[in-house]
């Protein structure tokens, strides 16, 4: 080495961290079997049971559900068949409805159960969003929706007011992880989520409009090691907040106006705790 030199230290090396972009979505499914397919001349759309399965670049799926804004082509005016789209992220897919023309008919009102003359039928339709199962069928009669016996959460469910009684049904799910939803879903909208795996833990479910003048809504939950809850009713809670248990199952009737509430065994299912809800 020359007098003039210097030998320049070497120290130790840097880490280069590689940034791993943020997945992007690489494709979308729309899952309509369970949608309102068939319209009356002059209604709203109903975009209750709507879900999507988005794919996305690092191999991952979610389910979500759809919201209004992502559905165009619907015209409650309009008679005959419709094919509406759904985009989102720049996937579009389609799915088709059909409005009837308004025929001016008397409407029905609900019968009487034939085992409890107060309760009605048919009562709101229930569907019912299962750990490995996804959506299920809508049960109209007052019998389970969800599933016991086979320990798995219920996710999310969607109610709709039967045929022949006039206003609107809400509620909304107690979630893992998240507790009472801050808003109300309405008349066919989701409660709860998808593709999160969280159990519903506890709901709360209350008419409006004239429906609230005329039945009461009753409904109870099956819960994790408990079972068949008591009946809760217009608003009550019904379930377990604090345990970390999940809903399985639930059933949802209208009773008319200040009348008893159904049996503690009805449609197969036995009450099995005293308490309709129970926090800790």
């Amino acid at each position: 080495m020359k007098g003039g030199d210097k030998k320049e230290a070497s120290g130790p090396s840097q880490a280069t961290t590689v940034k791993t972009p943020p997945a992007h979505v690489t494709g979308v499914k729309l899952n309509s079997g369970s949608a309102k397919k068939a319209y009356n001349q002059g209604d709203a759309l109903d975009i209750g049971g709507l879900t999507l399965e988005v794919t996305k670049s690092d191999g991952s799926k979610e389910t979500i559900a759809v919201t209004a804004d992502m559905v165009s082509g619907f015209d409650g005016s309009k008679v005959g068949k419709q094919t509406l789209t759904v985009t989102y992220e720049g996937y579009a897919n389609t799915y088709e409805v059909e409005v009837k023309a308004t025929t001016p008919t008397t409407p029905t009102t609900p019968a009487p159960d034939e085992d409890n003359e107060d309760v009605v039928v048919p009562a709101p339709s229930v569907t019912a969003h299962v750990q490995r199962v996804g959506w299920m069928t809508p049960v109209t009669d007052g019998t389970v929706a969800g599933t016991t016996g086979k320990s798995r959460r219920m996710e999310a469910l969607t109610l709709r007011l039967p045929d022949g009684v006039a206003g609107g049904i809400e509620y909304r799910a107690h979630v893992q992880r998240s507790g009472w939803e801050e808003a109300w879903a309405t008349n066919g909208a989701q409660s709860g989520t998808t593709g999160k795996s969280r159990r519903v833990e506890a709901v709360q479910i209350q008419l409006t409009g004239e429906a609230k003048d005329a039945y009461d809504v009753y409904y109870r939950v099956h819960v994790q090691r408990i079972g068949w809850m008591a009946w809760a009713k217009n608003g009550e809670e019904a379930g377990t907040t604090g345990m970390s248990r999940r809903a399985e199952a639930i059933q949802v009737v209208l009773v008319r106006k200040d009348a008893p509430a159904p049996d503690a065994t009805y449609k197969g299912a036995t009450q099995q705790h005293a308490k309709a809800f129970v926090k800790k």
